[in-house]
């Protein structure tokens, strides 16, 4: 039975789907074809514009001083290991610019794209960074110029997914890497919590995905997918909101002490099996690394 004739998938162009999740008023459909699950009808471009043009969007999201992001000296080691030297680096959403900047102390050259405006112009001024104030399909980038393009939680946000990273492809030199991270819908997280997952966010998160759907995008972009790994980090305050959500209850991290103890102490136990269920493909968060034909 199809559920929404009319909801064709930003993947596929299916239109067999289903109703998968009803969530903050929106309608997150399966599609049965290639499994991606996607909001429809998608909000419009002005409602869109509005959450990233909102101060305090990013402003939750930004380091303190002194603290170390997450993830971005493994990126870019993995990085370093596919290619022959540091050359040119497109990080789109690139928020701030941590990753560019984290980036250029290596000896990469780097454009950052940026829909944001407050926040592009923090990381120009903060930072001397090259941040262009723009979507990725209006940024005016030459083709075939860049050896990395690095898509760190973005494609989720993304109406039309698979015509956005055929866009991002363009951009990159043969041989060159593209380079993602986005949530699981398969993992182990997405499976026990349902529609209560915590990366199921309308109107920001836009589509989702199983492993086995970014294999088949980039199988049909005809690129290589060169590293896939799944995994979670699941720190005390991640876990105690999460728990908190599946059982619709009103902890935070910070509000007792016994349940901020309890907290580290799971999380703490809980790293073996993470890391196995990663190895599994079940971990919340995918990261690919797919290299561009040199005939494409």
């Amino acid at each position: 039975m199809i559920d929404c004739p009319l909801a064709e998938c930003p993947v596929c162009a299916s239109i067999e789907a289903k109703l998968a999740y009803d969530v903050q008023g929106y309608a997150h459909y399966r599609c049965l074809d290639c499994r991606a699950i996607y909001v429809f009808p998608v909000p419009s471009p002005n409602e869109l514009a509005e959450i990233y043009q909102d101060r305090n969007y990013y402003s939750k999201a930004r380091p303190k001083q002194g603290e170390v992001v997450p993830h971005i000296d493994r990126r870019l080691q993995y990085i370093e290991s596919m290619v022959e030297q540091p050359g040119t680096l497109l990080d789109i959403g690139c928020a701030d610019g941590y990753f560019m900047l984290a980036a250029r102390k290596r000896g990469w050259r780097t454009v950052g794209v940026e829909q944001s405006n407050h926040t592009a112009r923090f990381g120009r001024e903060k930072y001397n960074l090259e941040i262009i104030n723009s979507s990725l399909e209006r940024a005016d980038l030459p083709s075939a110029a860049f050896d990395v393009i690095t898509l760190w939680g973005v494609i989720e946000h993304v109406p039309q997914p698979k015509a956005f990273l055929q866009t991002a492809a363009q951009l990159l030199k043969p041989n060159g890497l593209l380079c993602l991270v986005t949530n699981n819908t398969d993992g182990w997280m997405g499976r026990l919590m349902r529609d209560k997952f915590p990366f199921l966010i309308p109107p920001e998160h836009l589509c989702l995905f199983p492993v086995r759907t970014l294999c088949r995008i980039f199988d049909e972009l005809d690129m290589q997918i060169v590293r896939i790994e799944t995994y979670d980090v699941v720190t005390p305050d991640k876990a105690v909101r999460g728990l908190a959500k599946l059982l619709g209850l009103g902890w935070d991290y910070g509000q007792s002490a016994v349940i901020d103890v309890a907290a580290r102490i799971i999380s703490r136990m809980a790293q073996p099996l993470l890391w196995a269920l990663g190895k599994m493909n079940l971990g919340s968060e995918i990261e690919i690394y797919a290299r561009k034909h040199s005939h494409v």
